[in-house]
């Protein structure tokens, strides 16, 4: 369960391997911190850190990854009843203002470490091996680590420390609300992106979702997700499905979008049900809900692994059509 007020914990240094005849430095204790304040405004209000890509909620996917690193993990958000299901320390704002340099400061204030790596809560696909080479780059005297690609600097995929509590929060108070300015007044240290290509190849963990659009683009990894399953070795089939929004309804109504709602509880006892098929490996969706969709607009993404072509044809149908039937509700807008 979550704890609404942060707990002191004990937390435990990081070994990371340097190189040569096993020589280790000793990496200070980090908290890891989720940065969930946003508005989402370009999702119609849809909890972005909820959405499911790859078959999971984006929150699951980060919480994952900070569990294997840090022992202490705080999540900022101002809706904190949302987030009770995660075993997490749950913090608020403390400065009454909407942007990202409020929540580093109350992870910041809150934390009981040195130093914290921050994490926004839209990026699906964070790869451990990033956050460790980030997490290496702590030196005495360096007050943030951050990554540096040819787009630019990821200020929420960086570690910052206590010393930085500070100097945001003057910036705060001087309403001074651009995370880059705080670097003028620290100490940084940029990491290339050759360094960082090591650890995640394509850089998949600077990929938020902000748009609709984003979502699509992501969509694509559930097949790599289904080739990292453990038992794909007995998968002989990948079926996908991809629904789009067409211009007609089933009576012959011309439609300008469409909007859809989903049942999650009904959605997992569906997977579960399928799963267990005979010769099925892996099922995945992706549903585009609670948004506007307009026609060509994907509306749901399935993906099934399994054996044989008649076990996989078959489960994808059933499953497909069991979604429809008792999972989602359609609303069409019609011209």
């Amino acid at each position: 369960m979550a704890n609404i007020w942060p707990v002191r914990l004990t937390p435990l240094g990081r070994k990371a391997g340097v190189s040569g005849l096993g020589c280790y430095k000793m990496i200070p204790p980090v908290t890891g911190i989720i940065l969930a304040g946003g508005q989402n405004t370009r999702f119609s209000g849809t909890n972005k850190a909820l959405i499911r890509v790859a078959g999971r909620c984006i929150l699951d996917g980060i919480y994952d990854v900070f569990s294997e690193l840090f022992e202490e993990i705080i999540l900022v958000t101002n809706d904190p009843i949302q987030y009770l299901e995660w075993d997490l320390n749950i913090v608020t704002d403390i400065f009454p203002i909407r942007c990202s340099l409020t929540g580093i400061h109350a992870g910041l204030f809150y934390m009981n470490t040195p130093h914290a790596f921050f994490m926004a809560c839209d990026i699906p696909f964070l790869k451990k091996g990033l956050v460790e080479t980030i997490l290496d780059g702590i030196e005495p005297g360096v007050d943030i680590v951050i990554p540096e690609t040819s787009k630019g600097l990821e200020p929420l995929c960086s570690l910052y420390s206590k010393h930085c509590l500070k100097p945001v929060e003057q910036q705060l108070v001087k309403q001074q609300l651009k995370i880059r300015q705080v670097f003028q007044k620290v100490r940084v240290k940029k990491l290339p992106e050759p360094i960082l290509r090591k650890a995640d190849p394509d850089l998949l963990s600077f990929s938020n979702i902000n748009t609709p659009e984003d979502l699509a683009r992501a969509e694509p990894h559930m097949i790599d997700t289904i080739k990292k399953h453990p038992d794909y070795h007995q998968a002989g089939m990948i079926l996908c499905h991809n629904g789009v929004v067409r211009e007609t309804s089933r009576d012959g109504g011309k439609v300008s979008g469409l909007t859809l709602s989903v049942d999650h509880e009904k959605l997992n006892q569906v997977l579960e049900t399928y799963k267990r098929k005979p010769g099925i490996v892996e099922i995945l969706v992706e549903i585009a809900e609670n948004r506007k969709l307009a026609v060509g607009d994907d509306v749901m993404l399935l993906v099934v692994a399994g054996d044989i072509r008649e076990n996989v044809i078959t489960v994808l149908s059933d499953t497909l059509n069991a979604i429809k039937a008792t999972v989602t509700q359609k609303t069409e807008i019609f011209v």
